[in-house]
């Protein structure tokens, strides 16, 4: 419960490692991918489940505040919220051209939002809370959200 629209995915010990869900390829020219066929995170979890909105990343960043930490060995970030709830965002790195890179330095998370301009590009968020755009043939990590 840390920010007011949807929960943000909790993730056990149990399941804080370097796996991820890549996304990429060409897609219909369609502004948001949360409820379509093409959200990873319904696909794989199931509905409510879906990929969060670049809105809801920035309402993220707004309301928690995010300090570096390590858990299980692996380094992240913690988001933590007024109200005192917190969710783990590892640093799980990225796929690009040359592969997967920067494990344990950074991460990069796939929203569902489509940038407005170019319909090849993907809005992200790292371990900042803030992020771009970033090409989907490029391979981000995905955290699930539902609405509340």
């Amino acid at each position: 419960n840390l920010t007011e629209k949807v929960y943000w995915n909790v993730l056990n010990r149990d399941e804080v490692n370097v796996k991820g869900r890549i996304i990429g390829g060409c897609l219909d020219i369609i502004a948001e991918l949360a409820g379509t066929k093409y959200d990873a995170a319904t696909a794989d979890w199931g509905a409510p489940w879906r990929m969060p909105t670049r809105e809801e990343v920035l309402e993220l960043k707004a309301n928690t505040t995010n300090e570096e930490v390590e858990l299980n060995g692996v380094k992240g970030s913690k988001f933590t919220g007024t109200n005192g709830g917190s969710i783990f965002i590892p640093y799980a790195g990225f796929i690009d051209t040359r592969g997967l890179v920067f494990i344990g330095e950074t991460s990069m998370y796939w929203t569902s939002t489509l940038s407005g301009d170019y319909s090849y590009l993907a809005y992200v968020f790292n371990h900042y809370g803030s992020g771009g755009a970033v090409r989907l043939e490029n391979g981000c990590t995905i955290r699930p959200v539902r609405s509340k």
